[in-house]
């Protein structure tokens, strides 16, 4: 499996560099932007009240940020991302009435 994971990885770093050579080939004009390595976004199970307490779901996920080196500017985001959209829209009123908003 992770070796799996290193190719796709590999696979994933060679694509700017195909196409690249694909434009130069076709005699299109390469645009003028960076190309930035790809993202991987970070897949945490949504809190499940049911399953696990709210702070053991903290905990595991606190353990997965640092695991994964996420920034503590990030682990907000990355928590967002991964609930279920009824958590997100109760969730984002709440961070726009901060001060400043979230």
């Amino acid at each position: 499996m992770q070796a799996q994971l290193t190719y796709q990885r590999e696979q994933i770093n060679c694509q700017p560099l195909q196409m690249q050579d694909l434009i130069s080939r076709m005699g299109v004009q390469e645009p003028q932007v960076a190309i930035s390595p790809p993202t991987y976004v970070l897949k945490f199970t949504s809190f499940n009240p049911s399953a696990e307490t709210w702070k053991d779901y903290l905990t595991r996920l606190a353990v997965f940020t640092y695991a994964h080196s996420v920034t503590h500017a990030r682990i907000l985001q990355m928590f967002l991302t991964n609930q279920p959209p009824e958590v997100y829209k109760f969730l984002c009123p709440l961070a726009a009435q901060q001060s400043p908003p979230k």
